[in-house]
Order: C-alpha cells, then sequence, then structure tokens
C-alpha cells in the first residue's frame, strides 16, 4: 500500500506563514486594544441619599464607578474614612461637607472624584420659653415668650400645646386659664431647613382659686 502526501511549494509555504503572522499581529494588537479600552474605562462616580438633612444625619453612598474597580477610599468630609465599596455616615454637625472617592482597577490604575459641598446638613433649633406670670389664680392670662435659637437657619413655625387642650401658633401668644390646675406647657419649633424640637416643661402653669 502506498501513501501519496500533498506537495506542499516553497510559494506556498512562504504564504501561509505570511497569512498566520497576520492573524497573530492582529490578534496581538485586538488584546493590547482591549487592554487599553479597559484601562480608559476606569471612572470614579458615586451619589448619595440623602444630600441633606437635620443633624444628626445619616447618609448612604452608592459607588457608581465604572471600569471593575477592585478598591475604594472614601473622605467623607466628616473627619471619616472607608474602604468599603458602599459606605453610610453619621453628620452630627451643621455644615456643608465635600466628598472625596479614590477607586483603583486590578491593573493598579486609578481615578477620583470630589463634590465639593455636596452635603448639606442643617443645625435642629434649641428650644426654650418664657411665660409671665407662671402662677396665679384663674382665670389667669399668661404671656408666653418664644426664647428659641435656630442656629444658622431661622424658625418659621411656632406649635403651642398649652396643656389644658388648646393649643396656638405664633411666635409669642397669650393664653387664658379658665380652671384652676397645673399645666404642661409644650412648644415646637420648625426652621426654614424643615428642622424641628420640642420642650415640655412640666406644671408649668399653676393656676389657683
Amino acid at each position: 500500500m502506498q501513501f501519496f502526501y500533498p506537495l506542499i511549494h516553497n510559494s506556498d509555504m512562504q504564504k501561509l506563514t505570511n497569512a498566520i503572522l497576520k492573524q497573530c499581529t492582529f490578534l496581538f494588537i485586538t488584546l493590547i486594544a482591549l487592554n487599553f479600552s479597559s484601562k480608559g474605562q476606569l471612572s470614579a462616580n458615586f451619589s448619595a441619599t440623602p444630600t441633606s438633612g437635620c443633624s444628626p444625619q445619616i447618609v448612604n453612598f452608592t459607588d457608581l464607578s465604572t471600569g471593575n474597580p477592585i478598591e475604594w477610599r472614601w473622605d467623607l468630609g466628616n473627619g471619616t474614612t472607608s474602604f468599603l465599596q458602599n459606605p453610610s455616615a453619621t453628620y452630627f454637625t451643621a455644615g456643608q461637607y465635600s466628598i472625596k472617592l479614590v477607586i483603583k482597577d486590578i491593573n493598579g490604575s486609578s481615578d477620583s472624584i470630589t463634590r465639593t459641598q455636596y452635603i448639606n446638613i442643617f443645625a435642629i433649633p434649641v428650644v426654650n420659653f418664657s411665660a409671665t406670670p407662671t402662677s396665679g389664680c384663674a382665670p389667669l392670662t399668661v404671656q408666653f415668650t418664644d426664647q428659641s435659637n435656630a442656629g444658622s437657619s431661622v424658625i418659621n413655625e411656632w406649635l403651642w400645646d398649652f396643656g389644658d387642650g388648646t393649643t396656638g401658633t405664633g411666635q409669642n401668644p397669650s393664653h387664658i386659664y379658665s380652671a384652676p390646675g397645673n399645666y404642661n406647657v409644650t412648644l415646637r419649633t420648625t426652621t426654614t431647613s424643615g428642622c424641628s424640637k420640642t420642650l415640655t416643661k412640666n406644671n408649668f402653669i399653676q393656676a389657683g382659686n
């Protein structure tokens, strides 16, 4: 039995070799391009919820970066640093906070983003009030005076509970206590930033017979 093998001329071998080299070169260039493309896609980005609120305010951060980062470093603006992908932070002091995120990928490439004054925290008002007189015979007319402090904001709402089943609004109301008794008085103040605080003074008004 005889076997016959196809003859490959030198010119054909050269063509085959050139074709293989072209394919390898194309594959090599494609891999390099994909590698650079992957590095170029690394882009830091994030969001936060909420971005404003009354102290103390918990803020949750969400990493929105692209390019498959594997490391995260957050400067949360309040002295806190986090290496979590999606951290949270509590802001106790009123003010504006800038947030910075630095990311790295598996190749060691990095990117960063800073959002200036991104988190806005508003102060809760410090509630206080006085009254004149605080004791006397019923019917007793009492003048209330708001002594609250709103910090960097402005108080624009007052809600009074006079303790005898009636309520009032306004910064400095007056009220008549018709029946004898000891009355708890409550004041709730709200600022233009939407921050509220309540104070109750027990047995604050004493109306006698």
